[in-house]
């Protein structure tokens, strides 16, 4: 028996049962694991590598908000050195599972791949376990890319490739729709938008019946001040404005942490909201400022060095300045700056 069919038979216990063509949401305070397999020839790497910065982001709001987490299984990662009877393509199924999975990303761009077995390459045999267990019980989610990117195949085994590509796509099953994406950058950005209306169109926000929260309740707070706290502020506090109908929240986004202190970034349809956590005194948050979408349209976002201290920097938004940030929470290749200014794009 293959150790990623144990491994999904754990998991099972821990699901919240599916239903066909959607999902049910997880109960109280309880996490489920969303896991996404990713599925391609070796001519994507870019693409592939940029998926776990992706699903890191999700989750730290939307799917945080929800009570989810996303986890990203490939064989690089997830497969060991091993023998299996029917190859190594067997070996890489035993450690995907993809008949369990949630979601498969395929990607396709100049090279179709290395046939196995049942298949023309381990990329389609991949989708086709996908495909069947979609038609079976509705799942997993299918999100199949094609870079559009100019290619002039150089050799008859190129050619070759490439025509391998463009057969499956000309024939993808009629009851799916297939994206064209023009590179890697494209890519992310469009990967990051359908992941995060999958979210939202299957899974909601849990709410009080659901999951307690001691904003709503009154009751101590938590020593871990989640990203669905915020949410449950927000909301309330903009209903409270009266004139604000149908606002919805993008995205929470977590910018300085001590072990006195939190400061987030709530990005709304509607406008921002900074929201604190006061972690000493143990008391409610708080909605620090909020600015309306007309005045974030135009707003500057810099950042600065705090003084000699380390870790810690400054964020200002428009008339809002100087905040707090922890530098450690932003990685070099993405940092807050750049991060909040893509976040006020997608609203305005």
């Amino acid at each position: 028996m293959c150790f990623g069919i144990l491994s999904a038979l754990a998991r099972s216990f821990t699901r919240v049962n599916s239903l066909r063509g959607g999902y049910q949401m997880a109960t109280n305070n309880q996490l489920r694991i969303l896991r996404v397999v990713v599925a391609s020839p070796g001519d994507v790497q870019p693409e592939r590598d940029v998926l776990p910065e992706i699903l890191s982001e999700l989750n730290s709001g939307v799917a945080e908000d929800r009570r989810l987490r996303l986890e990203l299984s490939r064989w690089e990662t997830d497969t060991y050195p091993s023998f299996h009877p029917e190859g190594p393509q067997a070996v890489i199924d035993c450690s995907l599972s993809i008949a369990d999975c949630d979601v498969l990303i395929g990607i396709f761009w100049k090279r179709f791949g290395t046939p196995v077995n049942d298949a023309q390459s381990g990329t389609e045999h991949e989708f086709r376990l996908a495909y069947e267990s979609w038609k079976r019980k509705g799942r997993p989610q299918i999100q199949f890319y094609f870079n559009q990117k100019a290619y002039a195949p150089k050799t008859e085994e190129e050619i070759a490739q490439w025509g391998k590509v463009l057969h499956f796509q000309k024939h993808f099953p009629k009851e799916g729709l297939w994206w064209p994406y023009n590179g890697k950058r494209q890519f992310e950005g469009l990967v990051r938008k359908h992941l995060t209306q999958f979210l939202r169109h299957r899974f909601t926000v849990p709410t009080l019946s659901t999951a307690k929260s001691p904003v709503a309740t009154g009751e101590p707070k938590a020593s871990t001040t989640r990203p669905f706290d915020v949410s449950l502020l927000v909301s309330s506090y903009l209903a409270e404005l009266g004139n604000i109908a149908g606002a919805r929240i993008r995205r929470n986004l977590l910018i300085f942490e001590t072990s006195a202190q939190r400061t987030w970034l709530s990005f709304t349809s509607v406008g921002l909201l900074c929201v604190l956590d006061n972690r000493l005194t143990d008391g409610p948050l708080s909605v620090k400022w909020y600015m309306p979408l007309e005045q974030l349209r135009s707003a500057n976002v810099t950042t600065a060095r705090y003084g000699n201290r380390k870790g810690v920097g400054l964020l200002s938004i428009g008339r809002r300045r100087n905040w707090l940030f922890s530098t450690g929470i932003f990685s070099k290749n993405l940092p807050l700056k750049q991060i909040v200014q893509e976040e006020i794009r997608k609203l305005t």
